[in-house]
């Protein structure tokens, strides 16, 4: 698939942890590479992996879903 330079960034950061991060944790580490990113952008991209099979969220409870890249 052909993804946005954005939507590919925040697969990579996900793919490429061994934890579940947040939202919050992924967006810090997007801006690290693309400064200009925007919360809104991380959390509208997340919600598109998610609905593409692409991403796992994982409801914590605590009202900070978690995200995990090893949806098959």
């Amino acid at each position: 698939m052909n993804y946005s330079r954005q939507r590919s960034l925040i697969l990579d950061i996900i793919k490429n942890t061994t934890s579940h991060p947040t939202a919050e944790w992924i967006y810090q580490e997007a801006k690290k590479e693309l400064p200009s990113i925007g919360i809104a952008t991380v959390y509208r991209n997340l919600n598109t992996l998610v609905e593409m099979g692409e991403v796992v969220r994982l409801a914590t409870g605590d009202g900070h879903d978690r995200f995990d890249g090893t949806a098959e």
